[in-house]
């Protein structure tokens, strides 16, 4: 099994003669507005650092964590499916996805889409769905919608669970506890938005300290870190985490740089 880290939650995964793509969020640098900065093309703030066709090469299927693509139509500049995506992928590719994505992707062109309620078998591949919290404002939950957890499992492979855009919540880390599985993929950039003119945040996605939780909590787990230094409005830097884990004496967290292949 191998990970490619593309950039944000893109990844290509190879597993079980599968090469998987995720989120895939495939602009140039600087292409759509910020979170923070609703005013410049800020996003996303890093270049790729492989080309489109390298990307798409061979890829045998998508797995959606979640799109921000409505579903009437498809959408603006989505940090987890964009418009580059839409136009790039091939239209019969089948894209594996929460329930919730399946309107707006079909309307997007897709003709091939599954969706995963609790479970799925995909070839040789079964996929769980874990649903996440994507804000820890009640309020905020409509405006970003859905997003899902993935644990991935196949004979002679280690398994994977894939956390997507989520707080780290008590039933989550039950879950972990529970289904032990060998590889974790981690959003570990912080998300956040603005909530009020006096600056008070509201968190999207897991922190650093919750990146280190998870690898003390399962010990002999691999945590791979993803979805930093992408998008203005993740803080979290790997300079960062890689202190924390230091600190913390923590040594099972994989930190990639874009581009870079995991090998398992």
């Amino acid at each position: 099994m191998k990970i490619q880290l593309i950039r944000n939650a893109t990844m290509r995964i190879s597993y079980a003669g599968e090469v998987i793509l995720t989120d895939p969020m495939l602009a140039e640098k600087g292409a759509y507005r910020g979170f923070m900065d609703r005013e410049n093309l800020v996003n996303p703030t890093a270049e790729l650092k492989t080309t489109l066709d390298e990307i798409t090469k061979n890829v045998t299927s998508v797995l959606v964590s979640h799109t921000h693509i409505p579903a009437k139509g498809a959408g603006g500049p989505s940090d987890h499916f964009d418009q580059v995506a839409v136009s790039k992928l091939k239209k019969d590719l089948p894209i594996l996805t929460q329930p919730s994505d399946v309107k707006g992707l079909e309307n997007a062109g897709f003709v091939n889409v599954h969706a995963i309620e609790e479970s799925l078998d995909y070839k040789e591949i079964t996929v769980k769905r874990f649903i996440g919290r994507h804000a820890d404002i009640d309020a905020l939950l409509p405006l970003v919608g859905d997003s899902s957890a993935y644990m991935l499992k196949s004979q002679d492979e280690p398994s994977i669970f894939w956390t997507g855009d989520t707080l780290l919540t008590e039933k989550m880390k039950k879950y972990l506890l529970d289904e032990k599985p060998d590889l974790v993929i981690v959003h570990a950039g912080g998300a956040e938005l603005p909530i009020d003119a006096e600056g008070n945040m509201s968190q999207l996605v897991m922190h650093a300290d919750d990146t280190i939780e998870i690898a003390k909590l399962l010990p002999d787990a691999k945590i791979i870190a993803v979805h930093m230094e992408s998008l203005d409005h993740c803080p979290v830097t790997r300079q960062e985490l890689r202190m924390k884990a230091e600190k913390n004496q923590v040594l099972n967290i994989i930190i990639p740089e874009d581009g870079e292949i995991v090998c398992l």
